[in-house]
């Protein structure tokens, strides 16, 4: 279930996220609103294109994209547990 977050303002300033563009940088945001209260969330892309971005059309394989990038600047760790893709 999604929760209420409130965002930093140092987080438009921060290196990492300047690493990313307009796509990572939302979807990063939406991972944050979509995660648990541990801060957990499951990393299907479609699932997370419906939940984020329902109204745009945007490639799946651009979200995995987005998520491997966001893993290599160790924004999120993504990883694998009973079949399941997840993000922390």
């Amino acid at each position: 279930m999604a929760r209420k977050r409130m965002i930093s303002p140092s987080f438009w300033s921060d290196e990492k996220i300047g690493e990313c563009n307009q796509l990572e940088r939302l979807l990063f945001l939406g991972l944050i609103s979509n995660a648990d209260d541990e801060g957990i969330g499951r990393a299907n892309p479609k699932l997370l294109k419906s939940l984020i971005f329902p109204y745009d059309d945007l490639r799946i394989s651009d979200f995995e994209k987005s998520l491997a990038k966001l893993a290599s600047l160790e924004l999120i760790i993504l990883y694998t547990a009973d079949n399941q893709s997840y993000y922390f």
